[in-house]
């Protein structure tokens, strides 16, 4: 969902930083919102289980 929110933002706030300040800004902005993307995947564990199996229990 909010990836999705950012994805219609994009175009606006893409448009007003480059309008703004220029290609160069509007990179390091694209740069920056890759890296932080990026280091997230070093905290997420896919292996995790956020349910127990019902039928196990059983």
């Amino acid at each position: 969902m909010v990836g999705n929110l950012g994805n219609a933002a994009q175009p606006y706030v893409g448009a007003t930083v480059f309008d703004t300040f220029g290609w160069n800004v509007l990179f390091a902005l694209y740069a920056v919102a890759f890296l932080l993307a990026a280091t997230t995947w070093t905290v997420i564990n896919p292996r995790r289980v956020f349910y127990e199996d019902v039928d196990s229990e059983r």
